[in-house]
């Protein structure tokens, strides 16, 4: 037989259990949360130097390649920077410079307004972006961004995680990316 004193222990221990479950269930929320907020991450320019500094000129394009989250030892993301005065390539690891190239081409004008053709051949362009599939850590993401004078004039990116993509970029950007490194030297782009 149950007495009074049973029943409120039973039901004090039920209340334990719906707050832990309530706490449990608040704290995997506010992860998820968190993860949206950050889904596709907002790349910087690697370096101390900010984007206005002399390796960028009249016209600037940049693709970043962001590696998944690994340890820093295996961790390697780059960035291209191709501009009127040069061409520039910076590899590294959460923010800690591994490799950072810099050279003229012969062609340097010339290349710029190659990869501006083949940005309008591989259709790169923004679309809108999809939210539906967010929840997915560990990938690996990319983007593309173009200034003429100063003024933004395109910004697209992508997030690849467990087969889907999430974020604003499309287009063939691997032969976009193809594009941008034909007539440099390939051993600019070995890195450890």
């Amino acid at each position: 037989m149950i007495t009074g004193k049973t029943q409120a222990f039973i039901l004090d221990a039920k209340k334990i259990k719906m707050m832990k479950r309530l706490v449990f269930c608040l704290f995997f929320l506010g992860i998820i949360s968190c993860q949206q907020k950050n889904t596709v991450p907002e790349r910087i320019y690697p370096g101390s130097e900010p984007p206005s500094t002399k390796y960028l000129g009249e016209i600037t394009i940049v693709y970043g390649y962001q590696d998944a989250s690994v340890p820093p030892e295996d961790h390697r993301s780059y960035t291209i920077y191709l501009t009127n005065k040069n061409y520039r390539f910076v590899v590294d690891s959460y923010g800690e410079i591994i490799k950072d190239t810099t050279l003229v081409l012969a062609n340097q004008k010339e290349k710029v307004k190659q990869v501006l053709t083949a940005f309008k051949k591989h259709k790169i362009k923004n679309m809108e972006e999809q939210v539906d599939d967010i929840g997915c850590t560990g990938g690996n993401g990319e983007f593309i961004k173009i200034t003429k004078e100063g003024e933004r004039f395109f910004n697209g990116s992508n997030y690849y995680c467990g087969g889907k993509t999430i974020g604003n970029l499309t287009g063939d950007v691997k032969g976009f990316l193809k594009e941008l490194k034909a007539q440099v030297d390939a051993k600019v782009f070995l890195y450890n």
